[in-house]
């Protein structure tokens, strides 16, 4: 009974679908007055030296996310230029009260992101989220739990590593073949958080800051 159990709970995890909850949270980062999830400009982020990628490993979304950014990349340069690292939950596990590491893996990613530095001399990082992701849905994270760990992460990764310029992504695969990719602006976060009249709870999903 417990073999099938653990089964079932894979094959759900290997078949992600993007909540409603999600969906609905998505959408509403997504309204011109919030502006949190953006369209995707390449003037938003600085790739004349190519770009240090910090994705979660899923290999459903690897080919998407990766022929994405290589469109913006040739918008700065003749030749692509990524520094890829990729591990399950992405970016995600740099925040220091993620709940998806195992072990150190956030130093691991801080250590390998001073090394690329270092080595190829590219100073910027781009940090990548991802929905539904299955590292997420094991830990049962909503989207919103996401987004506050992908800018925890961000900030984490800017504090460590003073000078670097930060971008934060997010893509979506809202399913039937329908994928999209966000810039995910931490100015418009931090202000839709501060905001007196920012809602709590909308549509029954509980927005209340969580760190």
């Amino acid at each position: 009974m417990k073999q099938r159990s653990a089964f079932k709970h894979r094959e759900n995890i290997m078949s992600l679908v993007l909540s409603e909850e999600d969906r609905r949270t998505i959408r509403m980062f997504s309204e011109k007055k919030v502006r949190v999830l953006r369209k995707v400009r390449p003037q938003l982020v600085d790739e004349t030296n190519g770009a240090i990628l910090v994705t979660c490993a899923d290999g459903d979304q690897m080919e998407n996310v990766f022929l994405y950014h290589r469109k913006i990349c040739l918008h700065h340069r003749e030749e692509h230029r990524p520094h890829l690292l990729s591990l399950n939950g992405g970016a995600k596990l740099i925040a220091s009260d993620s709940p998806l590491r195992h072990g150190d893996e956030d130093t691991v990613l801080l250590g390998h992101l001073k090394d690329a530095r270092r080595m190829k001399g590219i100073e910027t990082i781009v940090l990548y989220a991802h929905a539904p992701c299955g590292a997420a849905y094991a830990h049962k994270l909503s989207f919103y739990r996401v987004l506050e760990l992908l800018f925890a992460g961000r900030e984490r990764v800017e504090r460590e590593m003073p000078g670097v310029k930060v971008t934060c992504f997010c893509h979506v695969d809202y399913g039937n073949g329908k994928k999209h990719t966000y810039f995910a602006s931490r100015t418009s976060w931090l202000l839709w958080r501060a905001a007196p009249t920012k809602p709590v709870r909308r549509a029954g999903i509980d927005y209340s800051p969580t760190r």
